[in-house]
C-alpha cells in the first residue's frame, strides 16, 4: 500500500485521524473540501485564513484577523449542521506499508522501513529483483502538485526494498540498487519484453 509517508505537514493516527470534509459550508449549493487535524483533543482546519477565505469569502466577515481564525476550532468556523451534512472521510495512517495475509481471512498491516517514509509513494511493484526466491518491492516516490503553501514533497529518489520472504523489507541504498528516479515519480510500469 503506497501512501504519503511521515515527512509531511500531515499527521494521522487511529486516535486522532486527519479528517476531510466535502460539503456546502456557505449554503450556496457549492461544495468545498476542508482538511482538518487534531491538536491535542481539539480539531482545527489545516488551511489558514487566506486560503480558506479565498475559497469561501463568507469567512472573511466571520473572522477579521488571522489570529482569530488561527485560534478557532473547526466547529467554531463551520456550523455543526454543515459539518454533519458533509461527506467525511478519515485517514488514520500515512505510512506506506504492506498487508500480510495471515491465512485465516485477515490481513495485518506492516509499515515499511523509515527510508520509505521520507516521500509520498505512488508507483509500486513486487518483483524478485535479486533472484533469491523472495519478492522485493520497488517504490517510486515524490509528489510535485501539492498546494502552493505546502510545496513539493520531494524527499526521495525512489527505493528498492529487499524482501525476506516473511513480509519484511530492508531498504537498499540507491548507490547499491541502481534505482534512482528523481523528480515527480507518480507511477511505475513493469514489463518483461523477452517473456
Amino acid at each position: 500500500m503506497t501512501n504519503f509517508g511521515l515527512n509531511t505537514k500531515y499527521h494521522a493516527s487511529v486516535e486522532h485521524p486527519t479528517r476531510i470534509y466535502d460539503g456546502d459550508f456557505e449554503g450556496i449549493g457549492l461544495n468545498h473540501i476542508i482538511e482538518s487535524e487534531y491538536e491535542g483533543e481539539k480539531l482545527f482546519p489545516v488551511r489558514g485564513k487566506s486560503c480558506s477565505t479565498n475559497a469561501m469569502p463568507f469567512l472573511s466577515k466571520k473572522f477579521q484577523t488571522y489570529s482569530e481564525f488561527g485560534m478557532a476550532e473547526l466547529d467554531e468556523i463551520y456550523t455543526d449542521e454543515s459539518l454533519e451534512k458533509s461527506y467525511r472521510v478519515e485517514v488514520n495512517t500515512l505510512e506506506p506499508g504492506v498487508l500480510i495475509n495471515n491465512g485465516k481471512g485477515h490481513f495485518e498491516f506492516r509499515p515499511l522501513p523509515r527510508r520509505a517514509q521520507i516521500a509520498p509513494c505512488f508507483g509500486s511493484a513486487f518483483e524478485d529483483v535479486d533472484a533469491d526466491g523472495n519478492l522485493d518491492l520497488i517504490l517510486i516516490q515524490n509528489f510535485y502538485p501539492a498546494q502552493r503553501e505546502t510545496g513539493q514533497l520531494d524527499g526521495g529518489v525512489s527505493l528498492l526494498l529487499q524482501g525476506d520472504g516473511q513480509g519484511g523489507f530492508d531498504p537498499i541504498w540507491p548507490s547499491q540498487s541502481g534505482l534512482v528516479v528523481p523528480g515527480d515519480g507518480t507511477s511505475l510500469a513493469r514489463a518483461d519484453p523477452n517473456g
